[in-house]
């Protein structure tokens, strides 16, 4: 029989849509430094029936701020070539075609940022089919860790010279350098700025007396009162640096720190703490030092004097007793200092000394008669001057007095002596040497502030002044001889930096003086030059007193 067909139906067969990820989902890489590129390798396979196109995406990234991913394209290396691109002009990367069964390979290079580490971190990468949105597939590149960078600073040398000290993380619990050292000297600290990353780096350098909790530098910059520091390349002319520049991986480079410890800074340890911190990579390590400042025991007395007396006249020395001790003194456990006054001839002189209570310079009721150049024995400073500490200065006055009986020319040696009767620290003296002249000129000199246009209280002792401010100076010449001095000259200069504001002027205080004026040449007001002063004649005890006043320049 002839076959009939008997079944005329059309049937369609649909093309399935189906991709799969090769291997485990999730592919891990690391741990790596910061700012590497990391290339995670994932594959898919296209197991539809039909030819496809897969969008390439990723999404669920906890990776570091600034990390950059892009792409690529594989070789057979499976090296990355070239990015992936958009195919099909939808603005979503793509494959391209894969054919059925063919495996498509797929870099995410991932780009890492300088300055993060820490980790895990983690991304998903997706490829989704262009004909079946709903068919798609994924891998997990996960980035196991990004190293820490990091820095250490030792003594004594570099990393494996074998003479480093202070290796590891900072700061120590205990100084690792200890610097005795003087109050008013500089010490110097021998740094070694280790880079111990697989990376170029340049660090910041910072100093501080102390650190927080979490390890850092407390008050950064901040030193006690009076002390200074800095950080100098060693190998640049000590030229003061605030960091290091740039140190290649593995290497190191030596830095001076150099800390000004200030005059009178009381005994005891003081310690430092520095720092190297990458601004970059945040690296950092603290090195802990200190600087053991001594004790320091001395006191200074000025100073060696001469002068001229006429017979029966009296001169006044005036002496400064200055503690540099870093320790209280004249505390009876300290120190318990004393005073003594000696006379090289024991006749025809008599010298006293006096504590210069107002310190005026002059001898008056106010002051405190201590012992004379006739006493046999030291006496105790007076109660009144207490302890004393870096700095503190007393005023003594050495009043001698010849006799009236002395030749021209007669001279005595008078000295004045500190010592401390605890043995603590050394004596100090001073020798006035005093002579005899029969005509003898005394000038002694005087400055006030101004006060409305009238000096104020005339001194000895200095006083601030500031710019635009007047000062009036007086000087008084006295014939303290027994014979007349003849063609008298006295000049003073202008000081530096001022000008006259008030004219000089001459007054005879006691006689009537031959020839006493002042010089035509003398400086006017806003000018600059020379106060002088002349006299044909000057008799015993007869005095005058110049007067003239200057501006501090603005």
């Amino acid at each position: 029989p002839t076959p009939v067909n008997t079944n005329n139906a059309t049937i369609q067969v649909n093309d399935n849509y189906d991709i799969e990820s090769v291997g485990a989902d999730t592919v891990s890489a690391g741990p790596v430094d910061q700012g590497d590129i990391v290339n995670f390798l994932n594959l898919f396979t296209n197991e539809g029936t039909a030819t496809d196109t897969y969008n390439i995406t990723y999404s669920g990234s906890n990776y570091p701020s600034g990390t950059t991913f892009t792409f690529y394209k594989v070789d057979a290396n499976n090296q990355p070539t070239s990015p992936f691109t958009d195919t099909n002009s939808d603005n979503i990367i793509d494959s391209g075609p894969i054919a059925v069964g063919d495996t498509v390979k797929v870099i995410l290079q991932v780009n890492l940022p300088s300055g993060a580490s820490g980790g895990p971190y983690s991304v998903v990468k997706t490829l989704t089919s262009v004909n079946d949105p709903n068919e798609s597939d994924f891998h997990v590149d996960k980035l196991v860790g990004i190293n820490q960078p990091t820095v250490d600073i030792t003594n004594g040398g570099e990393i494996g010279s074998g003479n480093e000290t202070g290796v590891g993380d900072g700061p120590e619990a205990s100084p690792v350098t200890t610097i005795p050292a003087n109050p008013g000297t500089t010490v110097n600290f021998t740094l070694y700025i280790n880079n111990t990353s697989a990376q170029d780096d340049n660090y910041a350098l910072a100093f501080a007396t102390d650190t927080t909790a979490g390890g850092d530098l407390q008050n950064a910059g901040v030193l006690p009162s009076g002390w200074t520091a800095s950080f100098r390349d060693p190998n640049n002319g000590n030229s003061v640096i605030t960091s290091t520049g740039n140190i290649t991986a593995g290497s190191f480079k030596q830095v001076t720190f150099r800390v000004n410890i200030p005059a009178g800074y009381q005994p005891g340890t003081v310690d430092l703490y520095v720092r190297a911190l990458s601004q970059t990579s945040t690296a950092i390590d603290l090195k802990h030092e200190a600087v053991s400042v001594n004790t320091v025991r001395s006191i200074a007395l000025v100073a060696n004097q001469t002068a001229q007396v006429s017979p029966g006249g009296s001169v006044d020395y005036i002496h400064t007793l200055t503690v540099n001790s870093n320790v209280d003194e004249n505390t009876t456990s300290s120190s318990n200092l004393f005073i003594n006054l000696t006379n090289s001839t024991p006749t025809g002189w008599t010298s006293v000394v006096y504590w210069d209570v107002d310190e005026d310079g002059q001898v008056t009721g106010a002051d405190s008669l201590l012992t004379s150049g006739a006493s046999p024995s030291a006496v105790d400073l007076p109660t009144g001057i207490g302890a004393l500490s870096y700095g503190d200065q007393v005023k003594f006055i050495v009043q001698v007095t010849a006799s009236t009986g002395l030749n021209d020319g007669a001279t005595l040696t008078t000295t004045i002596a500190i010592n401390d009767d605890n043995t603590q620290i050394a004596a100090v003296s001073n020798d006035d040497q005093t002579e005899v002249q029969a005509g003898r000129l005394s000038i002694d000199k005087f400055q006030a502030p101004d006060n409305g246009g009238a000096p104020g209280t005339f001194t000895k002792n200095n006083f601030n002044v500031f710019p635009g401010d007047t000062v009036w100076y007086k000087i008084v010449v006295v014939n303290d001889g027994s014979e007349p001095v003849t063609n008298v000259i006295v000049q003073d200069n202008v000081p530096s930096y001022t000008t006259i504001a008030a004219v000089a002027t001459v007054t005879e205080d006691i006689g009537t003086i031959t020839g006493l004026a002042l010089d035509g040449g003398n400086p006017t007001v806003g000018n600059t030059g020379v106060v002088k002063v002349v006299a044909t004649s000057l008799d015993p005890t007869e005095q005058f007193t110049i007067l003239f006043a200057v501006k501090v320049d603005e």
